[in-house]
């Protein structure tokens, strides 16, 4: 189990049914008092107030005295924009925010990550804004987001996306191999760097 400081940003890795997200609501969400979270999928936090329309007004509106939890939706016709104007929202605006994106795959790439959302891993430490994401996709994940989130957990992961994860953690593959589907283990590698097994949540 971790304890989040402001800033300190966290990767959910694992395919579906590994138990990302169940570990991020019975072990992370507790422990945000100001949570946005961006739900491309619909359907995993259906339980949270919904806010919708221009992230920078909602955004600056937003009580820096009293803990929220809700959940924004980019418009699917619009998204890149819609993403990019939250990003601008969050830097200018917001602090002591914790941000969790669902699918970090929806907007980037092993080989870009889409300008606004680099920004925002960088300039939200400043900001203590913390970024949560998650991705059953680990070989589509930006190294640049690995290499800028102090939390790492990785979860079941298929046997090709274990060899693409261990050009960059040597060793993680033989440890992620024993790891079985819906068992909701997982490696957890911190700021030390050294992955260590964690039992389910």
């Amino acid at each position: 189990m971790i304890e989040l400081e402001q800033g300190q940003h966290v990767g959910l890795i694992g395919t579906t049914g590994s138990g990302k997200t169940y570990f991020f609501k019975a072990a992370i969400m507790p422990q945000c008092k100001h949570l946005i979270v961006v739900d491309t999928e619909e359907m995993q936090f259906n339980a949270l107030p919904e806010i919708r329309g221009d992230p920078l007004k909602f955004v600056r509106k937003l009580p820096k005295d009293k803990p929220y939890r809700i959940r924004w939706i980019p418009p699917p016709t619009a998204q890149p924009e819609a993403m990019e104007a939250m990003s601008e929202a969050l830097i200018r605006y917001g602090r002591s925010i914790e941000v969790y994106i669902d699918e970090l795959t929806d907007f980037s790439s092993a080989q870009s990550m889409q300008p606004w959302l680099k920004s925002l891993f960088r300039k939200a430490r400043k900001r203590k804004i913390t970024l949560i994401w998650a991705s059953q996709r680990p070989a589509g994940v930006n190294k640049w987001a690995f290499d800028n989130s102090i939390h790492k957990f990785f979860f079941y992961v298929q046997e090709f996306d274990r060899h693409g994860l261990e050009k960059l953690y040597p060793g993680i593959s033989s440890q992620l191999s024993s790891i079985k589907w819906q068992s909701y283990q997982s490696i957890y590698i911190g700021p030390s760097g050294f992955p260590a097994m964690q039992p389910s949540a």
